[in-house]
């Protein structure tokens, strides 16, 4: 008779959790000051004035992947991840780029055998340099669409955030047989909360970069 082992798993957020900056906005500001060639994003100014204006007046995180994945229409696939490895390049000179609490628990994890996911609104241009440094099994992302190798401006599917995540983790934990229980979780923003409560162990890293057990997340 075979035994149904279940696997376990440690679900990551990514922007605030294991790096201290917002990813998608960081890259479009990087691409504003450096003058990109290669990247003719139009109306940057105006862009960046309603991104951020929509980041402080609570307009739904969800509308505002949407409006951010817009811009990249007509913008080829090759050059986007080109200037993706070369922003994530000039963040790690920053000495507190990474949260390094955050960082040493992935690790611990990883070593313990955990099957480590990544669980994030952001996109895979960002996020391929991080999966080459740390022990990254999977990665739950907001998928843009593509067509000929360039953007189109629209998304395959929801934007990869709030209750979207948990659904994400439920889909995976059920496709990869994962033991959700004796899981675990981590993440900065209230949008994280219900990921968190998925697992049996739900992390709330806080803003000043330190840990702290959610209370009364099951």
């Amino acid at each position: 008779m075979l035994l149904n082992i279940k696997k376990r798993a440690a679900f990551f957020d990514v922007d605030d959790t294991l790096i201290s900056v917002k990813s998608l906005v960081s890259f479009v500001q990087y691409l504003n000051d450096n003058n990109s060639k290669d990247i003719d994003l139009p109306s940057m100014s105006v862009f960046l004035k309603n991104l951020y204006n929509g980041l402080n007046n609570g307009t739904p995180r969800s509308e505002l992947n949407r409006y951010y994945f817009s811009i990249y229409k007509g913008i080829s696939t090759d050059v986007v991840e080109q200037a993706a490895y070369n922003w994530f390049v000039e963040q790690e000179k920053n000495d507190n780029f990474y949260i390094e609490s955050s960082i040493n628990e992935l690790q611990r994890l990883a070593k313990e055998g955990y099957q480590i996911v990544l669980v994030t609104g952001s996109f895979m241009p960002l996020l391929k340099p991080l999966q080459e440094r740390l022990p990254i099994n999977h990665i739950i992302h907001t998928t843009p669409e593509i067509i000929n190798n360039h953007y189109t401006g629209e998304l395959i599917g929801a934007p990869c955030i709030g209750s979207i995540k948990r659904t994400k983790v439920l889909e995976f934990a059920l496709k990869h047989n994962i033991d959700l229980k004796n899981s675990w979780a981590f993440g900065d923003d209230d949008s994280d909360i219900p990921m968190l409560q998925t697992v049996g162990h739900g992390i709330r890293v806080e803003k000043a970069f330190e840990q702290s057990l959610l209370e009364n997340c099951q």
